[in-house]
């Protein structure tokens, strides 16, 4: 379905081809609410190089946290934080504490200043 949006109406991608809607994920979200929850949690589980924001609402998925930061770890994924980067282009100075245990995200807090 992505190929068939994308190449109609004007994106991000520059080609349809794999490599295209790869470059071009940082601009592509996916999300759904009970059900589509649970396709969302599949969609971060399968599709995680052409979706960057991922959004699951009133569902649940049947693995844990340590599982699901492991797939973010082996496809090669960090802990960049979008909203850092955001805040920085529109000048807004922030403090960002991040702290991972394994893989583990325990806590993120956010200090505007």
């Amino acid at each position: 379905m992505i190929p068939a949006v994308e190449s109609k109406y004007s994106t991000y991608a520059e080609s349809v081809t794999k490599e295209g809607l790869e470059a071009s994920r940082d601009h592509r979200g996916f999300g759904g609410f009970s059900m589509g929850s649970v396709n969302t949690w599949n969609t971060f589980r399968y599709c995680m190089d052409y979706f960057r924001y991922f959004m699951p609402m009133s569902g649940s998925y049947s693995t844990d946290g340590q599982y699901m930061a492991d797939l973010v770890r082996q496809q090669g994924y960090g802990s960049d934080d979008f909203l850092s980067s955001l805040l920085l282009e529109q000048v807004i100075l922030h403090i960002m504490h991040l702290k991972l245990k394994s893989w583990q995200w325990r806590r993120i807090q956010m200090e505007c200043l």
